[in-house]
């Protein structure tokens, strides 16, 4: 495949199109006008804290030596992550690494957090935990969630989007 400037839409001189003027150019000029923006790690506790406060965010699985990315809605337990998974977006039946992402991201300010779980997933299979767990989780994307998977982190980042003179301190 030749990756000339002209395959792609929108780039300086691409597709007979004048510098800027692609689909979404607009967008990335008004982008560029908002006030600067610094980040800062949050720890891990904090993290928590704030993946506690959305109920809903992408787990990421591998099926087929393919990445898998779906939405689902979740609750923190502790310092775990339980979440609601359709048939579709069912992990095996047996523990597997996969990824978590949830964020709040201000567009108009790009200031917010996002946070990043790793761990083992596991279905959960306790009658007492699965009463418990349909109880607290109040799903409201669209779909049966038949299935409840424990993430069991190994691995929790956060970054906050923050005025640069706040990423400092």
């Amino acid at each position: 495949m030749d990756n000339r400037a002209e395959e792609y839409p929108g780039q300086s001189g691409g597709a007979g199109m004048p510098a800027g003027g692609g689909h979404g150019a607009g967008m990335v000029a008004d982008m560029d006008a908002l006030a600067p923006q610094g980040s800062r790690d949050l720890s891990s506790a904090e993290s928590l804290r704030r993946l506690g406060q959305v109920r809903y965010g992408r787990i990421v699985f591998a099926r087929y030596a393919l990445p898998i990315i779906r939405p689902v809605n979740h609750i923190v337990d502790g310092e775990t992550i339980v979440v609601h998974a359709s048939r579709g977006a069912a992990l095996s039946a047996e523990r597997q690494m996969v990824a978590y992402e949830a964020d709040v991201i201000d567009e108009s300010t790009r200031r917010g957090w996002c946070v990043i779980v790793t761990g083992a997933a596991e279905p959960v299979e306790d009658p007492d935990e699965i009463a418990r767990y349909r109880e607290l989780l109040r799903p409201w994307l669209p779909g049966p969630r038949e299935h409840l998977v424990r993430i069991l982190p190994d691995m929790v980042t956060g970054l906050e989007f923050v005025d640069p003179q706040d990423a400092e301190a």
